[in-house]
């Protein structure tokens, strides 16, 4: 019973060791999950994560590309804490505009009745009244909205830098600058904001509130958390590619995220990884038994060793340890069974009883891959010979 214990011990320790890594790589395929999807009636592309391992994810980088339509608000939300984040509210709310829209010179920007509630229309607001403050009145009606350019800004800083401040196309060069600085302070703000609460990082290519081709979230996620991100666009055709490093999971529906690993075996199976495990297991089990010292192995295991090896030269330590398990066994039963069969006494030894069993097992069972699946049947073929043996 003592020994029993010890090779189920060990045993377990060993297939714990096989298994380990392989059951933290299937665990790993289904731990981090996303959800991808959109809904055209409004205007909305929604992106859900989660975190089901038991420890904090590694960062993960989720970037969006928008290859058509205009970005109106980015929201952010942790559905089981029930937080929730506007970026446009942010902005809207933010110091830079909340000073801008008190001072009496300036226009009005935090009503939502006066201005669309979108990010374009809250940086569109805030330039029209920026070139309504800082270009003189005879030169407001030849200056447009569009005029405010990347490429016009490097022009203009040429052509006034011999040039008075209010005379055009320098003072549209000061519009710019107050435009763009106001606009950068917004966005650091919001941003700071945005990472302080939501725990998340977004990373803009520009100093834009609206996000021209890309944007990124960046963060980690705690164990078990579950975020979601939901893209709002404007009107026209809109496509928003997405993809994030290190690449989740994707789920078909988004009450998947939620689900078991059980159960995400059974709807996604993982046949690659699956097949991969009962493989390196088919192929490392019978390695790892291989090195195990013979005392901890069960004796009709250490015969199927000694019975399948092509090199019998090589199997000393496995007979060794047998014969020292069932030496006694063998001549005391040996000896019953010619007193039953009223037999003779025998003068053979154990060693000499174990020497004609090996011969036996050697010839009925030798090459096959398992002779024996348990002790019972070790012990009957052993019964048998020594029976065959007392007869003689």
């Amino acid at each position: 019973m003592r020994l029993t214990k010890i090779v189920i011990a060990v045993m377990v320790s060993f297939l714990t060791y096989v298994t380990h890594p392989l059951e933290t790589f299937v665990v790993n395929y289904y731990k981090l999950r996303w959800f991808v999807g959109s809904d055209s009636s409004h205007r909305t592309a929604t992106v859900a994560i989660r975190n089901s391992s038991d420890k904090s994810s590694d960062p993960i980088s989720v970037s969006v590309k928008n290859s058509s339509g205009e970005v109106t608000d980015l929201e952010y939300a942790v559905p089981r804490v029930g937080s929730h984040f506007s970026y446009l509210n942010m902005a809207m709310h933010s110091e830079p505009f909340r000073q801008f829209s008190a001072s009496p010179r300036n226009r009005i920007l935090l009503d939502e009745h006066i201005h669309d509630p979108s990010l374009k229309g809250l940086e569109d607001g805030l330039q029209d009244a920026i070139l309504a403050t800082t270009v003189p009145h005879s030169l407001r009606q030849s200056v447009a909205r569009g005029d405010m350019t990347l490429a016009n800004h490097l022009l203009w800083l040429q052509q006034c830098a011999d040039s008075r401040a209010n005379r055009h196309p320098c003072c549209l060069e000061r519009a710019w600058e107050k435009w763009e600085y106001m606009l950068r302070g917004v966005q650091s703000e919001v941003n700071s904001n945005w990472k302080r609460d939501a725990g998340f990082q977004l990373i803009f290519p520009d100093f834009h509130l609206v996000p021209a081709t890309n944007t990124r979230f960046l963060s980690s996620l705690q164990a078990g958390e579950s975020v979601l991100f939901v893209i709002h666009v404007g009107p026209g055709a809109f496509q928003s590619t997405f993809s994030a490093s290190p690449k989740p999971f994707p789920v078909r529906k988004i009450e998947d995220l939620d689900v078991s690993f059980a159960k995400m075996c059974i709807l996604y199976p993982a046949v690659g990884p699956i097949l991969g495990v009962t493989l390196t297991l088919a192929v490392l089990t019978p390695i790892g038994i291989t090195f195990v010292p013979p005392k901890y192995l069960h004796s009709h295991v250490l015969v199927n060793l000694a019975l399948t090896k092509r090199d019998q030269m090589d199997t000393a330590a496995e007979w060794e340890e047998v014969y020292g398990r069932v030496k006694y066994f063998l001549k005391e039963r040996f000896d019953y069974y010619r007193w039953r069969l009223k037999r003779p006494a025998s003068n053979l030894t154990s060693e000499q009883l174990f020497d004609y069993l090996r011969a036996d097992l050697r010839l009925r069972y030798g090459g096959r891959s398992t002779p024996f699946a348990n002790g019972h049947e070790f012990t009957n073929a052993v019964q048998r010979c020594l029976l065959e043996l007392a007869l003689n």
